[in-house]
């Protein structure tokens, strides 16, 4: 899995992937719409047949939920 550090001053730290530009997502940066974008990610996440992947995905959606 790739790791990415953040750069405030960089348009390329939070660029959108290819799956937020599909849902939609166009501009850089953090907004309600990108959070909501990786809360419903990270939920399709935890069904995945990888046992790591699905717990990293559901303890990383419980954060998310526990936030707001």
């Amino acid at each position: 899995m790739a790791t990415y550090d953040y750069n405030p001053g960089s348009s390329t730290s939070t660029k959108p992937g290819s799956l937020a530009i599909k849902a939609r997502i166009s501009s850089p940066g953090f907004s309600i719409a990108r959070w909501i974008f990786w809360r419903l990610r990270l939920k399709e996440l935890t069904s995945c047949k990888d046992e790591e992947i699905s717990l990293l995905a559901e303890q990383s959606f419980d954060v998310m939920t526990d936030t707001v």
